[in-house]
């Protein structure tokens, strides 16, 4: 069995082996991440920047970007983004997509690009 290297390999919470963040999160956390979402009033959220890219290292925070349903506050992203962190044992930056500006800012633009939907 070929193991990933070590500057791109993390042990989450839930895993005693060695996985990437990005396929924790798309594979054993996908479902429990996406019903985090759900219960926060998010509609969709995607996976972004360095662990979608896969060129995250082990001192990395995990990446988010969440649609959220219309009257959702800052307290629904704030709840989900510790929700995660207590799921995933990590960093998680939670970003709202309806604050984004991807015609204005190239590095929008690259988190739109990157993004891997749940």
């Amino acid at each position: 069995m070929t193991r990933l290297p070590e500057q791109s390999a993390v042990a989450l919470t839930g895993y005693s082996g060695t996985m990437t963040r990005r396929e924790l999160v798309l594979g054993p956390h996908r479902d429990a991440i996406k019903a985090a979402a759900a219960a926060n009033k998010a509609t969709s959220i995607a996976l972004v920047d360095s662990a979608a890219r896969g060129d995250d290292g082990p001192d990395s925070d995990v990446d988010f970007l969440a649609r959220f349903e219309t009257g959702s506050s800052l307290f629904d992203l704030a709840r989900l983004q510790g929700t995660l962190e207590e799921l995933l044992g990590v960093e998680v930056d939670v970003v709202s997509a309806g604050g984004l500006k991807p015609d204005e800012y190239e590095g929008h633009r690259a988190m739109l690009l990157d993004a891997i939907v749940l």
